[in-house]
């Protein structure tokens, strides 16, 4: 009766199925911080969004309303095992990490860590440091991964190089609408299925990735065939655009003084 029978992939993929996000459900939030080492699984954390109002009924268009949330893609994990029967970390050892060659990346809190190297800690919006806070496990498929800067350039050429998903289904991907809000206050921040991107038309470029937890970014120029990937380690809306924003300027700069037609004019 509320709309949500008729939610389908493409309403979770594009956060346009109007769930609210059990992040933004301040009681959730104070039993997340009274234990910080509570295990929660994705049945709980719907059931915190199931507890809320939802944001609008489902939207027909890219173009529709949107509001971006976690629900979104634990309903899609979950999903996901339903399908294949095997839990959710190991088809993506299956599907994407062991064909791609990223061994370095694992799921925090369901696999054990898969290099030696020591792990980077993130902070909190009161500076509490959450490394190895068991209470994280609650985003699980809303970006419960730990990686590196290698692993994570080697994800985002192969997902836009068409090599994880099909062509045609890349291009749906692709297809984003302005976001507005949602992961700053910038208006060239849009959103298609599962792929962000930043229109930056004041340097004649494109790019196409997300930003995950912490801040953390990864994002593909098709136009250069280049990726940017890092972290800020630290919350805050928006704090990503500091980092990725400069890095993409200075070197769209370079590449244009330095092109073939630059030389020759």
């Amino acid at each position: 009766t509320d709309g949500t029978v008729n939610l389908t992939v493409w309403h979770l993929l594009s956060h346009r199925g109007g769930l609210p996000d059990f992040w933004d459900n301040w009681n959730f939030l104070e039993e997340y911080d009274a234990d910080p080492n509570y295990d929660w699984t994705p049945q709980e954390t719907i059931a915190w969004a199931a507890a809320m109002d939802k944001e609008f009924p489902p939207q027909t268009s890219i173009k529709g309303n949107f509001a971006y949330g976690d629900t979104n893609y634990v309903i899609l994990g979950l999903l996901v095992e339903h399908l294949t029967g095997k839990a959710l970390h190991k088809v993506f050892r299956e599907a994407i990490f062991d064909p791609l060659d990223m061994n370095s990346t694992y799921m925090s809190y369901k696999e054990e860590p898969r290099t030696d190297a020591p792990l980077s800690h993130r902070y909190g919006y009161d500076s509490e440091d959450l490394h190895n806070v068991t209470r994280q496990a609650a985003d699980w498929a809303g970006g419960g991964l730990i990686s590196d800067v290698h692993d994570t350039s080697i994800f985002i050429r192969g997902f836009m190089e068409g090599r994880i998903i099909r062509p045609d289904t890349l291009a749906q991907a692709l297809d984003a609408w302005q976001a507005f809000g949602s992961f700053s206050n910038a208006s060239w921040v849009h959103y298609g299925l599962g792929t962000m991107k930043l229109q930056m038309d004041w340097i004649g470029l494109d790019v196409y990735g997300h930003v995950g937890y912490g801040n953390s970014y990864a994002f593909y120029s098709q136009k250069r065939k280049l990726a940017v990937v890092g972290t800020v380690n630290n919350e805050g809306r928006g704090l990503w655009t500091r980092s990725v924003v400069p890095i993409l300027e200075a070197v769209e700069a370079f590449l244009q003084r330095h092109s073939p037609q630059a030389s020759e004019s």
